[in-house]
């Protein structure tokens, strides 16, 4: 008879037994290390000793997803945890590191972008692997994972294919291998590969996917500041 297949995701065994002890913390002192969005803005602002998040728009949708992750600890896992508060933090520090960056170089929002080419479609319809193709004409200019998810300082010609923020993010995401292997068969990620415009926006908290079924209206919200730094010229 055929192996009869787990509803369960897949979870290596050392997160397993983080799991268990995080729960059984849980019950002891009430749910801990669950995102807070005022400490880990705190946080941000020690880290780079910036005060300066260029304004306040993105803390309705923030403070819906820390709502959304504090609701259900039961179900957020112990590595869940300590994911979201990297996840949030590193796109607090964004925020602040490109508002700086746009303070200290205001020309930069005169620059424009001539044919923009915008690529649109459901998932699993193939929007990764055209995106992909059409970057490799030269004509075209298409972000990399590695400079989305952190895009201060902005890359240059020089060092564009030896900058350090290749490697380090190429090491966050065998991470993302070893604890979720089946990820790469739906959407690989590459950190020296065009990706998603999600990844600039969440410096907005605009594109966090456990907010859709929270977020009603962000209307009010701005989310152009993660693209407020972005030269996007050939390199």
């Amino acid at each position: 008879m055929p192996k009869k297949q787990s509803s369960q995701p897949y979870r290596p065994s050392a997160l397993k037994v983080a799991d268990r002890i995080c729960h059984l913390m849980d019950r002891i002192f009430g749910p801990m290390m669950m995102p807070d969005m005022e400490k880990l803005m705190e946080e941000a602002r020690e880290e780079t000793e910036l005060d300066d998040f260029s304004d306040a728009t993105f803390q309705e949708p923030l403070q819906i997803l820390c709502d959304a992750l504090r609701t259900q600890p039961s179900r957020l896992t112990a590595f869940g945890r300590v994911h979201w508060n990297k996840y949030i933090l590193d796109r607090l520090m964004n925020r602040l590191r490109i508002q700086k960056y746009v303070t200290d170089h205001p020309d930069i929002l005169r620059g424009e972008i001539p044919k923009p080419v915008f690529i649109l479609g459901l998932p699993r319809t193939g929007t990764t692997l055209l995106h992909r193709l059409l970057a490799q004409d030269p004509a075209n200019r298409s972000p990399r994972l590695w400079e989305m998810s952190e895009p201060i300082p902005p890359p240059e010609q020089a060092t564009y294919h030896t900058d350090p923020r290749i490697r380090q993010w190429e090491d966050d995401y065998k991470w993302s291998d070893y604890i979720t292997p089946n990820l790469k068969r739906v959407h690989a990620l590459d950190a020296r590969s065009p990706d998603e415009c999600t990844h600039m926006m969440a410096n907005a908290f605009v594109a966090c996917g456990a907010t859709w079924r929270k977020i009603r209206n962000l209307s009010t919200a701005d989310i152009t500041i993660p693209w407020r730094c972005s030269d996007w010229t050939p390199i």
